[in-house]
C-alpha cells in the first residue's frame, strides 16, 4: 500500500467514524473515539517519552484486539457486510498563540 493510500484509508475511516457518530440512530451504536493531548507544551525529551510509551501499549493494543479478532467463533463472521476496525496513531497538534508554535508555522526557525 502506498502512502497515499494509506492517508486516503486513514481519512475515510476517521472522517465515517465521525458522521457515523454523528448521524446513528439511536439503536446503533456509537462508534469508539478517543484522543489524548498534553496539557502542557513538551520538550523533545518529553515528546519521545510520551511517544516511546503510545507505540509500546499501541503495540499491546493492536496485538490484543488482533488476537481477539482471529479467535472469533465461525458463526461471528459473515460472508457479506462490512469489516471493523481501531487505528492509532501519533499527532503533533499546533498551538496556535503560542511564539515557538507560531515561528514553526511562519518558517521562522528553519
Amino acid at each position: 500500500m502506498t502512502r497515499i493510500e494509506r492517508v486516503s484509508r486513514f481519512l475515510a475511516v476517521a472522517t465515517g467514524n465521525f458522521v457515523h457518530n454523528l448521524l446513528r440512530s439511536a439503536d446503533e451504536p456509537s462508534y469508539f473515539e478517543r484522543t489524548v493531548v498534553s496539557d502542557d507544551l513538551l520538550t523533545e525529551r518529553g515528546r519521545d517519552q510520551f511517544l516511546a510509551m503510545a507505540a509500546e501499549r499501541g503495540e499491546e493494543l493492536t496485538t490484543d484486539l488482533d488476537t481477539f479478532l482471529t479467535g472469533l467463533l465461525p458463526a461471528e463472521r459473515a460472508t457479506s457486510g462490512k469489516k471493523y476496525g481501531v487505528g492509532i496513531y501519533f499527532f503533533e497538534e499546533k498551538v496556535l498563540g503560542h511564539p515557538e508554535a507560531e515561528a514553526r508555522t511562519s518558517g521562522e526557525d528553519n
